[in-house]
């Protein structure tokens, strides 16, 4: 059986702001993956948690935003597109603040060799990304 976390499984674990919660999930991570299932994290859930942890109301650093995704990736889950994900956490650790960029940029340098169509400018200081501009037109 599979099973998909949930954003506020993992918020539980890292804000501890509901302690029965918490504890429940960390002891059904605790089970055998033969008897729990396979839990799968998508990118789309760790967006969240970024949008959550980076929100005024939690306001938490880059930096700690960073450790706690490092937390959460070594739970015992089956990261979907891990590749993806550990390099998008790259690049938000050392190179660009913008996580959802990141993810976009990591799919780009992990799929189409770094070709990004974008006109966002402050993409282009990521190493390895080649940002490409659609050509204007104009009406005749």
């Amino acid at each position: 059986m599979n099973l998909t976390a949930d954003t506020n499984i993992l918020l539980r674990l890292i804000l501890s702001d509901d302690l029965p919660q918490k504890a429940a999930v960390t002891a059904f991570l605790r089970l055998p993956e033969g008897v729990r299932g396979t839990v799968e994290l998508r990118t789309a859930t760790l967006s969240e948690v970024v949008y959550v942890l980076n929100s005024p109301h939690e306001g938490y650093s880059r930096d700690d935003i960073v450790r706690a995704l490092e937390t959460v990736l070594d739970l015992p889950l089956h990261i979907v597109e891990k590749e993806v994900v550990e390099t998008a956490l790259e690049l938000y650790r050392d190179t660009h603040p913008d996580w959802d960029d990141c993810v976009v940029a990591a799919y780009a340098l992990q799929h189409n060799n770094g070709r990004l169509l974008s006109y966002d400018r402050k993409l282009s200081r990521i190493p390895g990304l080649t940002r490409i501009e659609p050509p204007m037109v104009t009406a005749s």
